[in-house]
């Protein structure tokens, strides 16, 4: 359990590893971020927070994968556990990336959904209200279909997603491609307030 918590704190960008005197040890430190989130939001109430990690997720190819190509590479708004499974096979097959057994790319697929889509409310009852709810469900990014096994990406405003995280994303984006090939058209309607 605890090498599972150290790979999720690495892949938000919480916590990084530094070299060590030993071979078989390694340490870990809190990143700028986790530490401007340890400023201003220790337990993770902020819904900024929360965006932040998302964006760090989804726009982390290395150790977040599923999150990354959901994001940022899978172009269905309707889908299945099954299709996606479906899914980053391919993009795996694609990109050469060493072979991943279905069995865990289904678990991926599972824990990829219960990040983003609040749980039942019986389940809710039987467990306690927070105890199976992960906060990333409170961005509203995903929601369960009309039809059963069915999941939608929830396209549109995210009036609680702030410009400044926003501007912040596109500035990863820019980070992360060849800023000179690239170029950002924003046009937007202006109030006077």
């Amino acid at each position: 359990m605890l090498k599972s918590l150290i790979f999720w704190l690495q892949a938000a960008n919480l916590v990084q590893t530094i070299p060590s005197g030993r071979v078989s040890s390694r340490q870990l430190q809190l990143t700028p971020l986790a530490r401007l989130i340890w400023e201003h939001d220790p337990y993770f109430e902020d819904i900024k927070t929360l965006w932040l990690l998302h964006i760090e997720l989804s726009s982390n190819r290395p150790l977040a994968t599923f999150w990354y190509w959901v994001f940022n590479e899978f172009t269905q708004r309707e889908f299945t556990e099954e299709r996606l499974v479906q899914g980053i096979q391919h993009f795996l097959e694609e990109n050469e990336a060493r072979q991943v057994a279905t069995s865990s790319l289904s678990k991926d697929a599972r824990c990829f959904l219960r990040t983003y889509i609040p749980p039942d409310d019986n389940k809710q009852k039987l467990f306690g209200y927070d105890t199976l709810e992960c906060p990333l469900a409170s961005l509203g990014l995903l929601r369960k279909s009309a039809v059963p096994g069915h999941y939608k990406f929830q396209v549109g405003p995210h009036r609680n997603l702030p410009t400044s995280l926003f501007a912040y994303s596109l500035y990863r984006f820019r980070d992360t491609t060849r800023a000179g090939e690239i170029s950002l058209s924003l046009i937007g309607h202006h109030r006077n307030f």
